[in-house]
């Protein structure tokens, strides 16, 4: 978080970096819970350290959000309108 919020700062030093802890790798429901209680707040932009991305990225979509994915670069597909960037993983052997 630290190092997402100095990257953000550098674009735009009155950002503000707001974190909810699910204590969950995987529950939808709380996902979608705080992902609508942060756009309620007035964020426009949701990232996240969750096991599967998509409801986030999805919420994020459906409201008009942007989203910056993890775990996999194809979520993109999730949010055609609202995709920044992501990081993904390539397991397989060189």
């Amino acid at each position: 978080m630290n190092a997402f919020e100095l990257g953000a700062r550098s674009v735009n030093p009155r950002m503000q970096t707001i974190v909810v802890f699910t204590d969950s790798w995987s529950d939808k429901a709380k996902e979608a819970a705080a992902a609508n209680a942060l756009l309620d707040q007035g964020c426009d932009i949701l990232t996240m350290h969750v096991d599967s991305p998509a409801t986030i990225i999805q919420t994020a979509e459906a409201r008009g959000a942007m989203s910056i994915g993890f775990q996999s670069i194809e979520a993109r597909r999730l949010a055609p309108r609202g995709w920044i960037t992501g990081m993904g993983f390539t397991w397989a052997s060189s």
